[in-house]
């Protein structure tokens, strides 16, 4: 359904989920973040986007990039429950960093 939004209205949100998430699933992470960043420009303060989007980036080893899209999404909102997933995904983004010494080592 949401692809076919897509079709009709390729700047739909709902579209470039879609699409993010097919590219996503071909292995297409590059294109997929690049699809993200536009959803992420359309709506900034969407939580969801945001994690996508640093998901995404993580599996291009974009461990800077992701956690600044996550640090950015946490400075919108005040919403416990918005902080708390983005927190999540900061927690993701630096478990899944090549070189955490400086975090793991103490």
């Amino acid at each position: 359904m949401y692809e076919r939004i897509g079709r009709i209205d390729p700047n739909n949100v709902l579209g470039l989920l879609s699409k993010a998430d097919r590219l996503t699933k071909e292995g297409k992470f590059s294109e997929a973040s690049a699809v993200l960043t536009e959803a992420k420009g359309r709506t900034p303060k969407n939580v969801a986007i945001r994690r996508r989007l640093a998901g995404s980036l993580v599996r291009e080893e974009k461990y800077a990039q992701a956690t600044a899209v996550v640090e950015e999404g946490l400075k919108l909102t005040t919403d416990p429950g918005e902080r708390l997933a983005l927190n999540d995904m900061k927690s993701s983004v630096l478990v899944n960093m090549k070189d955490n010494k400086g975090l793991w080592n103490c």
